[in-house]
């Protein structure tokens, strides 16, 4: 019904090997199958274009299907255009394909086995959503935001329902906004299927059907 989408490219460019890094003994890699694993409620499939990082994948337990082609493995290359490959590859290989697709990248290494369970009940039981995100509370107050031009600083660049910077004098009067963190995703399988036919390295769009999308805090 699920599977679990962990991305690996082996250019990691801030970090480099950051895949790899230690965790608790273990590499961030190996950490994050195992703890889909204990979920028990999908098969955990790892992208990647790395022969090392795909070695270790198959150790912990998870499926590779072949290595991700270099073109969808640079720094610019989208979240989409890899599960879109991966999808292809499932067909091609008689998988039975799945219902729902969870993105669990692998640099959240904090990430609870109970809090993928009820991100996963929470979108199955609102079923008209086709996706589900984690959110927080932002710790940035986008009241606060300035365009600084040259020696001066304008205010007032974020305006929500009519307020903006002016508008508060207590920073508890201000609402409370919260941001999409990329801890677990989970979209059907079904919201990818209308890009198929088209040219996997132009498609820009989310990974998320972000018309049609839920949240967990």
């Amino acid at each position: 019904e699920l599977i679990f989408f962990i991305p690996a490219r082996s250019g990691s460019t801030r970090i480099k090997n950051k895949n790899l890094k230690n965790f608790k003994g273990k590499t961030l890699l190996e950490n994050k199958i195992n703890i889909c694993k204990k979920t028990k409620i999908g098969d955990v499939i790892v992208s990647t274009d790395s022969q090392k990082i795909a070695k270790i994948a198959k150790r912990s337990g998870a499926l590779i299907l072949g290595l991700r082609p270099k073109k969808l493995s640079t720094s610019k290359s989208s979240m989409i255009s890899s599960i879109l490959y991966t999808l292809k590859e499932i067909k091609k290989k008689k998988i039975k394909s799945p219902k729902y697709i969870a993105i669990t990248p692998i640099t959240n290494p904090l990430l609870e086995r109970k809090t993928i369970i009820n991100v996963f009940k929470k979108l199955k039981k609102l079923k008209k959503f086709n996706s589900i995100t984690s959110i927080c509370k932002s710790s940035v107050d986008p009241f606060n935001l300035i365009k600084n031009i040259k020696n001066s600083i304008k205010f007032d660049i974020f305006k929500y329902k009519n307020k903006s910077f002016r508008s508060f004098e207590r920073s508890q009067d201000k609402p409370t906004f919260f941001k999409i963190t990329s801890s677990i995703q989970i979209t059907k399988t079904s919201y990818f299927k209308k890009f198929e036919k088209n040219n996997i390295l132009s498609i820009k769009e989310k990974p998320i059907d972000i018309k049609s999308c839920t949240f967990y805090e």
